[in-house]
């Protein structure tokens, strides 16, 4: 490996937030050495606990995606089997109404060699389309087909059953569900971890982990049996406006007959492949939704712009649900359809008026103090030094040998350049001084350019009479000091901060601003089975614990 001039590893990336978190779980109160380890009981048992991460997950992303008005993303469980019969023993096991009340029947797809023929392609096409919200598929086993060069960004949940310590821990398994599903961590931790079952040799399997580059030993979690029996599921509570507004869609059969064309034509124009008609089916309607919700929310954006104006005549600047968000087709609606759409919005005014109370908004507006600083020499001793030459290095893209008539000229000495300047021309036109000023009031909150500037110019100008003297000319000394401001502003700022004579104070200035139109949804989390309860039905004490409904104005 002497040739590598540069490493940068999976445990390196994970460490910088680069890509998901990955955490070991297992489940605490079972010692499954006491179990057989070829049984198809005991890998019930173990994928028990692989299916409660799972629904943690997509409970977590389905809250998260509420929250933050951004896509669902649905997750993905990855099972590594032994070998192709474990697979399809695994298979059968899931893919029943004997395993979690058929929560995942015709959600499984089993992937190895030994699939054949049209199983293998449509396996290929649920692959493909695995991220797609479309796609029920919720669970892959495989044996040693997905290795390298495969991972979906929506795996959350990998199960290795009857792997070894080693093999749970080895880059190419972890590496399948390291992919973020939005591109960055969000500071979720269901959102941004990748959970890997581990079961057999689990005090082993820790003990690799204490010493790994990949996984560090905090994330490592232990669930007891009681907590499987506890999930929860999440609860979404629209507010009546959007509830109604929604059922008076759906019930048109004008608005619909034509959001369904629309939805038939964009799943046509998107598909990369020719789906099969089941999964088709599922896209169109997905899509329907999508555009359902679409027309909901331009409706509800009408009425908040109606009440800001105090004009129930607002028109939005796209025609009500006449433009799609992803293509610009504009859909033709009937004229049918458009009265519709007209009473529609006449019943959302009437429901607002009745149902919403508009509570106003608390506002804190922060104020800060001046900060002072005491006069001070800048000391030039502390100021790093930087390279007074710049190296531009040119390439040929494509050789031109033939245009070279002299035999004895190497035609290739010439594709490659690479020229020392000390500077690129002239800089900017402001002075250095002010360049440096410039970067210190992008690098700190707490210079007042008006009330510093005396103290400003008097460092700057130290500063660029220090660099002055290793340069050539001023072309250099501003290209200096433009190519390394960020860290020239720092060591200014630095001694700066070294002079405060006043900390920075802070106070609220409260003010009351206009309320809410009205909430869009609740959404909490309730334990499955769990009812609302009325406050009639409370006689004395009201439990925080419980959901409450009933309510005729909220």
């Amino acid at each position: 490996m002497k040739n590598v001039l540069y490493a940068y590893n999976l445990g390196d990336a994970i460490r910088d937030g680069y890509v998901k978190d990955p955490w070991i779980g297992t489940e605490g109160d079972v010692d499954f050495n006491d179990w057989d380890p070829d049984s198809i009981e005991t890998d019930a048992r173990k994928l028990q606990l692989a299916s409660y991460f799972h629904e943690r997950s997509k409970n977590a992303l389905k809250l998260y995606a509420l929250e933050n008005y951004c896509q669902v993303i649905k997750p993905v469980m990855l099972v590594v089997a032994k070998d192709t019969a474990h697979a399809s023993a695994l298979k059968q096991l899931v893919d029943s109404n004997d395993f979690r009340a058929g929560a995942y029947v015709n959600k499984v797809i089993e992937v190895h060699t030994k699939t054949k023929g049209s199983e293998t392609e449509e396996n290929i096409r649920q692959l493909i389309s695995l991220e797609e919200p479309g796609n029920p598929i919720e669970i892959v086993i495989h044996v040693n087909m997905l290795k390298e060069g495969w991972d979906v960004a929506n795996i959350y949940t990998i199960a290795p059953i009857r792997a070894s310590a080693s093999q749970v821990l080895t880059e190419q398994t972890i590496g399948r569900g390291l992919r973020l599903p939005y591109g960055n961590r969000t500071g979720n931790l269901d959102v941004d971890r990748v959970m890997i079952v581990a079961h057999d040799n689990y005090s082993k399997i820790v003990a690799e982990a204490r010493t790994s580059a990949l996984i560090q030993p905090t994330n490592i979690e232990v669930v007891n049996k009681n907590d499987l029996g506890n999930q929860k599921e999440i609860l979404i509570v629209p507010s009546i406006i959007v509830t109604n507004t929604k059922e008076a869609i759906l019930a048109s059969v004008a608005i619909m007959s034509e959001i369904e064309s629309q939805a038939v034509k964009e799943i046509e124009n998107q598909s990369l492949f020719e789906p099969s008609a089941e999964i088709k089916e599922a896209l169109i309607e997905n899509k329907k939704s999508e555009l359902v919700e679409q027309l909901v929310k331009q409706e509800l954006e009408r009425r908040r712009l109606a009440r800001r104006h105090n004009d129930s005549d607002v028109k939005l600047s796209v025609p009500l649900f006449e433009q799609s968000l992803q293509d610009n087709i504009f859909i033709p609606f009937s004229n049918t359809a458009k009265k519709e759409l007209e009473n529609l919005s006449l019943n959302t005014d009437r429901i607002f008026t009745q149902r919403n109370i508009p509570i106003p908004r608390l506002i804190l507006t922060p104020h800060l103090t001046e900060v002072e600083f005491e006069d001070f020499d800048l000391d030039t001793k502390l100021l790093s030094q930087y390279a007074t030459h710049a190296t531009i290095v040119e390439e040929r893209l494509q050789s031109n040998e033939q245009l070279n008539l002299d035999p004895n000229i190497n035609s290739r000495a010439s594709e490659r350049m690479e020229t020392r300047v000390s500077s690129f021309g002239v800089g900017r036109n402001q002075s250095p001084e002010n360049t440096i000023i410039s970067g210190l009031m992008d690098f700190a909150d707490l210079i007042d350019y008006e009330e510093h500037i005396e103290l400003l110019l008097k460092i700057t100008k130290q500063a660029v009479l220090h660099y002055q003297i290793s340069v050539p000319d001023i072309d250099a000394l501003k290209m200096m000091i433009e190519n390394n401001l960020s860290q020239i502003s720092k060591e200014i700022y630095d001694q700066i901060l070294a002079h405060k004579k006043k900390l920075v104070e802070t106070f609220m200035d409260p003010s009351i601003g206009e309320p809410k139109s009205f909430h869009l949804q609740h959404n909490t989390y309730r334990n499955f089975g769990e009812e609302a309860v009325t406050l009639a039905s409370q006689k004395d004490r009201f439990p925080k614990e419980k959901l409450y409904t009933g309510f005729t104005k909220a």
